[in-house]
């Protein structure tokens, strides 16, 4: 047994201990196979990972696909992607890519031209929705900072006011008062002047 299929062999008895490790060695085993050119191993390890976890099957099979482009096994290649659910648009682009990539090998110029047209088409389609989707949400901030603001000057507004109607009324309070004791003074002021008239009439009579 190779060393490689030592690895294999401890990596899937590490697997029979913890089941939720499964899937995470099988693509271990893949990747290991893709470094020394097995592709056939590759092969078998990402299936078995993909039975494991059926919502990764298009992306395996488009990982299969370019594996397969990448070493100019077009029957596989053409194999794997034919296997990629076409009605999902998250992948139109991708096939059309790995479909012109195909053509072009084969020489289908024609084929592949059209594949390129529909994959540009996508990838400036899906670019333009990314960038309204941020300009969209740049305007959404944007709104929510001027919103923010000015509430934050209607806040301070309205403390502007408080504090005002606060300095006023201490002042009209200062002023009561001041001209309370202004004329208490000068009714005290009245009180003596006719205590001293009365007193001075009194001496006159």
């Amino acid at each position: 047994m190779g060393d490689y299929e030592k690895a294999e062999d401890n990596l899937l008895k590490s697997a029979s201990l913890d089941t939720n490790s499964l899937n995470n060695n099988y693509l271990a085993l893949t990747q290991m196979y893709l470094n020394v050119a097995n592709y056939e191993k590759a092969e078998d390890n990402l299936l078995k990972s993909a039975s494991l976890d059926t919502n990764s099957l298009n992306n395996n099979y488009l990982a299969l696909t370019q594996m397969y482009l990448n070493v100019a096994n077009l029957d596989k290649a053409n194999y794997y992607l034919n296997k990629v659910d076409s009605n999902d648009n998250k992948y139109k682009g991708t096939i059309a890519y790995y479909k012109y990539l195909y053509e072009k090998e084969r020489k289908n110029y024609m084929s592949a031209l059209e594949n390129y047209e529909i994959w540009n088409d996508t990838y400036i389609d899906e670019t333009m929705k990314k960038k309204e989707e941020n300009i969209l949400e740049l305007e959404k901030k944007y709104d929510q900072a001027i919103n923010e603001t000015k509430l934050q000057e209607l806040k301070i507004s309205r403390l502007v006011y408080i504090v005002i109607l606060c300095l006023s009324l201490i002042c009209l309070f200062i002023l009561h008062t001041l001209f309370r004791n202004h004329k208490k003074k000068m009714n005290n002021k009245i009180i003596s002047l006719e205590e001293k008239i009365n007193s001075i009439n009194k001496e006159l009579d």
